[in-house]
């Protein structure tokens, strides 16, 4: 990290084209685990689903035949063997939906992984989000830069480990389209994977309001508290659009000028 954080920044936002700023290859673990999960919680589900409510109705018709049996005795509503069987038949509901969650949860998780981020320049940037897929491939989505943002506490940046994004406490962080409804805005950013120019500051500055001074406060005095300003990376945006625009006209006027 010999050469200061604004100056990478300012390079990447000088890009004409987009620029990869983050990789990952899932492993094999995280291709086939969650099938593995699914089936397990399934077949527990199944089973405890069959158990349960079977078990319900023998019960009930067990009390039932007893009740007819003794039809002299008034029993309370609340004792009725009909409001315990419903009582049961929730209750099993209840219990096995648990199981089913976690089966939606195992495929749903690994299916957020992102495995590239690249950053689309231009007076509004974009970014570029590349997912898994439930049935294998990859899912790419497209969104305004500033509708990606990464979570108010969450620090990608740590200091620690070759690209400063080492963390005991998580392995992973999120980011977040604030556009989309619950399910379909939450991204998993795994920790391990291959950030721009080995940096993991980048991802700080683009999805968040820390400003470019606080980021690069932190490799020399990680103790320095700076106000956030996300200005400084607004101005660099535009000054790099201004400066292609420039660049656009004057490639146009000497074609104009040699014809």
């Amino acid at each position: 990290m010999s050469l200061k954080f604004s100056a990478k920044l300012a390079t990447l936002i000088g890009k004409t084209a987009p620029e990869e700023i983050y990789s990952y290859k899932p492993g094999r673990l995280l291709r086939i685990g969650p099938w593995f999960l699914f089936a397990t919680f399934f077949g527990y589900g199944i089973s405890f689903a069959d158990w349960s409510l079977s078990t319900s109705f023998k019960l009930y018709k067990e009390k039932e035949e007893l009740g007819n049996d003794n039809q002299d005795h008034d029993v309370p509503w609340y004792a009725s063997d009909r409001l315990s069987f419903f009582g049961r038949i929730t209750a099993s509901v209840l219990l096995s939906s648990i199981p089913f969650a976690l089966c939606i949860s195992a495929l749903y998780f690994p299916s957020r992984v992102v495995t590239k981020i690249r950053y689309i320049p231009g007076m509004k940037p974009q970014c570029q989000l590349t997912r898994n897929a439930l049935f294998g491939g990859d899912v790419t989505y497209v969104a305004p830069l500033k509708s990606i943002r990464r979570g108010p506490r969450t620090r990608v940046y740590t200091g620690v480990g070759e690209q400063g994004v080492d963390d005991k406490s998580t392995f992973a962080f999120l980011l977040t389209d604030v556009t989309k409804p619950f399910l379909q805005r939450q991204f998993i950013v795994n920790r391990t994977g291959n950030f721009w120019r080995n940096d993991g500051r980048i991802i700080d500055s683009l999805f968040s309001d820390d400003s470019v001074a606080d980021l690069q406060s932190r490799e020399v005095k990680p103790a320095t508290v700076i106000k956030k300003d996300s200005s400084i990376l607004d101005n660099m945006i535009i000054q790099s659009g201004k400066r292609t625009k420039l660049h656009g006209i004057k490639s146009k006027d000497i074609v104009m000028k040699k014809s």
